[in-house]
């Protein structure tokens, strides 16, 4: 109950600096580790996430290394069980990543608790998800939306929180199938025609952000369980060589001056001008021009996927 908590207004300014500083750290672990990053021969990729206010904030970004789930192991199990079709699901995520992007309300270290939350989530999912059932599925994406709908009651909190998700999963051959919960959803450089290529609307069908309410929510009932929901699930193809994807969160799109967005008045003429720099070298591009456009006031995370 809300009694039982303890008021920590009445701690020492000292003991109170100490606490968000310590919840910073282990939050800050929930950052994208590059020394977990898959090599992708056919991929040239780059992810940074930049909080506005701490080392943490909203948004958030993880990459899924694949080969850390001993895939060719399990594949071997199947095989000799004769669980033919669930081994050649598995074999589809070895010349696989994956990348999630998330973005939780605000722009503190608070902020960074519903992300911690998701993450985990989305980790039980994922492993779930190849154990049983041999790639990850919309029925895994509605799993984690029952796990984080389910986890804070309005008893506890003011503002029942909720989380805008996207997540990729990019083949070496340029292949991309991926889902949007209310997220941002991938832009398009084509390399030789130096443009933006239009996505149409089956390109980005999006359902809503995690934690909101459930597709089969009963107004009788104050607790969810999982059911089958239709998260659908996008694909594109990058085609040309040099050909770059952009992942954004909402602090790149929605970037601006007045009316005026930075996508859609700036970025396409940097990328024309670093279109032929490494993956990291444009993030950077992407970056400088952000600043020197105006003032960023959110947490902006950006991966940059060029295929090679």
């Amino acid at each position: 109950m809300l009694n039982d908590f303890v008021d920590v207004i009445n701690w020492p300014r000292e003991e109170l600096i100490d606490e968000v500083l310590r919840s910073q750290e282990y939050i800050a672990c929930n950052l994208p580790r590059t020394e977990n990053y898959p090599k992708m021969h056919g991929i040239d990729y780059f992810i940074f996430v930049e909080p506005l206010k701490a080392c943490t904030g909203g948004d958030f970004a993880a990459v899924v290394n694949f080969k850390q789930y001993n895939l060719q192991k399990k594949i071997e199990k199947a095989e000799k069980e004769g669980r033919f079709e669930y081994a050649k699901r598995l074999a589809k995520n070895i010349d696989k990543m994956g990348i999630l992007i998330a973005d939780a309300p605000g722009h503190k270290v608070s902020a960074g608790i519903p992300i911690t939350m998701l993450y985990g989530a989305f980790m039980m999912a994922m492993v779930n998800a190849l154990d049983y059932v041999g790639e990850f599925t919309p029925d895994a994406i509605e799993k984690m939306n029952a796990i984080f709908y389910n986890w804070i009651k309005s008893t506890f909190v003011q503002d029942k929180p909720y989380t805008t998700m996207a997540y990729y999963e990019i083949d070496n051959d340029g292949a991309i199938r991926f889902a949007l919960l209310g997220h941002p959803g991938p832009m398009v450089y084509l390399y030789e025609f130096e443009r933006f290529m239009e996505l149409d609307g089956k390109h980005k069908r999006s359902s809503t952000p995690l934690g909101i309410i459930p597709r089969n929510y009963r107004a009788d009932i104050d607790h969810y369980e999982t059911g089958s929901d239709d998260h659908p699930v996008n694909e594109i193809r990058l085609e040309g060589q040099g050909d770059i994807m952009i992942l954004p969160s909402d602090g790149l799109t929605d970037h601006r001056i007045g009316e005026e967005y930075f996508t859609k008045t700036r970025l396409e003429s940097i990328l024309k001008e670093a279109k032929n720099e490494k993956a990291e070298n444009i993030y950077k591009a992407i970056m400088e021009g952000m600043r020197s456009y105006s003032k960023i006031e959110d947490d902006v995370t950006i991966a940059v996927i060029k295929k090679r």
